[in-house]
């Protein structure tokens, strides 16, 4: 199974200007997909269980938020 989400990120004492679906401000949105396995197990709830999970995001609108307001450097993340 496979699905698609965004991710929101909020940071402490930093004022949202995004808002999700519910109102809620946040720092930065990221898309972000979730692939889950699952087998055949009798012990499970209707006979499977997930036997893997991988979350896959792009970080890179947190980190542009990051780098705008000073949180870290270039230095930091090693690009300059």
């Amino acid at each position: 199974m496979f699905g698609h989400a965004k991710t929101y990120v909020g940071f402490k004492d930093v004022e949202g200007t995004i808002s999700d679906n519910e109102g809620k401000k946040w720092s930065a949105v990221m898309e972000a997909a979730f692939r889950f396995w699952y087998v055949k197990d009798e012990n499970g709830p209707d006979g499977i269980k997930i036997k893997e999970t991988r979350i896959y995001a792009d970080p890179l609108p947190a980190l542009g938020f990051m780098l705008q307001n000073k949180m870290v450097s270039a230095k930091d993340l090693r690009l300059a």
